[in-house]
């Protein structure tokens, strides 16, 4: 199905080490009401373009990786006691310091502590777990490959925590690089698993 752009605009980053100027970066917002059966597999939407840009150097071959954007959700599950859920996906927080709901920070500076919160607000009070994963290179399951020296828990190498409670993720790189990361959010209910979301990152530091 083919959704309806309903907004676009340009969007700010940086960092309190550098804001860039001329900067371009857009969003789009596709929006529709789709009607789903209930399904006890449930469902997952993805949304995949390929390929990523030459300059990203923590993964093999950048210009034969595809993107992929990929949220799952869980309509009904009877041998948990969900016969028709009602759920919606997590919210990532909103940054107040640029007015849109992504972290400014795109930009980093070397060898400088910087802090990531992906902190996600849930509409219906589920529990949220935060996780670092290898980005999708398709929607079927395809991942990148990072390079020696990174990895979903070590992105931009030197030295990075994460706290999969807050969500957040700390890292101090050692040297300019362009590179992605991947969180996930993934979403609890009464215990029970009931979706996830997926958020693709580059970074330039």
């Amino acid at each position: 199905f083919s959704l309806d752009l309903v907004s676009q605009q340009f969007l700010n980053f940086g960092d309190s080490c550098f804001m860039p100027k001329n900067l371009s970066v857009e969003e789009f917002i596709y929006k529709d009401t789709i009607e789903l059966s209930l399904f006890s597999e449930g469902y997952y939407f993805a949304w995949e373009t390929c390929c990523r840009n030459a300059g990203i150097i923590n993964i093999d071959n950048p210009l034969s990786a595809g993107t992929t954007y990929k949220s799952e959700i869980l309509v009904s599950d009877p041998n948990n006691g969900f016969t028709n859920l009602e759920n919606s996906s997590p919210t990532f927080g909103f940054d107040s310091l640029m007015n849109q709901y992504y972290p400014h920070n795109a930009y980093l500076c070397k060898e400088q502590e910087h802090t990531f919160n992906f902190n996600s607000v849930d509409p219906d009070g589920d529990s949220l777990v935060y996780s670092l994963i290898t980005p999708l290179s398709s929607n079927a399951g395809g991942t990148v490959t990072y390079t020696g020296g990174y990895s979903p828990l070590n992105p931009v190498g030197g030295t990075s925590t994460f706290d999969p409670i807050t969500g957040n993720l700390c890292v101090t790189p050692p040297s300019q690089l362009s590179g992605i990361l991947a969180i996930k959010v993934s979403e609890y209910r009464n215990g029970v698993l009931i979706g996830s979301v997926i958020r693709d990152i580059q970074i330039n530091v």
